[in-house]
């Protein structure tokens, strides 16, 4: 399993071999080869220490404090997980937990496997654009007279 980012994100949605990464910057926890259009992560992907079922839920974590949840995510009916777009933030590594049936929840554990995503479609500007773009020149915002 990959943590698949593209923290800046890029203008429209982009296909990419099947894959269709969407506008804006995204946030995955997607299979070990995370460009591929796999939807599904293996039923044996995460398990529970001792445990012989599936855990029931996983919590996804931004720190391992567990104070800021990016997602929740729960086994499809043929047992495998689901690819989940996670809350965007701007960390390098996230912090699992799994949920039995009963509701005890595990030790936070890591996903260090990062896989960050550049795109050649721009992220549009959140800006209005001003009289200096896109190119600043002495005439602009400056405190100087002309000359």
């Amino acid at each position: 399993m990959t943590l698949l980012r593209s923290p800046w994100g890029n203008a429209v949605a982009e296909d990419v071999s099947g894959l269709m990464l969407p506008a804006g910057p995204l946030m995955q926890l997607a299979p070990s080869e995370p460009l591929s259009n796999v939807v599904t992560l293996p039923a044996s992907t995460f398990t529970l220490l001792g445990e012989t079922d599936a855990p029931a839920q996983l919590r996804v974590f931004a720190d391992a404090g567990q104070s800021l949840l990016l997602g929740t995510l729960a086994a499809n009916g043929d047992g495998t997980w689901p690819r989940t777009t996670l809350m965007n933030a701007n960390v390098d590594t996230v912090y699992v937990t799994a949920l039995d049936t009963a509701g005890n929840e595990s030790a936070p554990v890591p996903i260090e496997t990062v896989e960050l995503v550049a795109t050649a479609n721009r992220r549009r500007s959140r800006r209005a654009p001003t009289p200096c773009s896109p190119r600043p020149s002495p005439w602009c915002r400056s405190t100087r007279s002309p000359p």
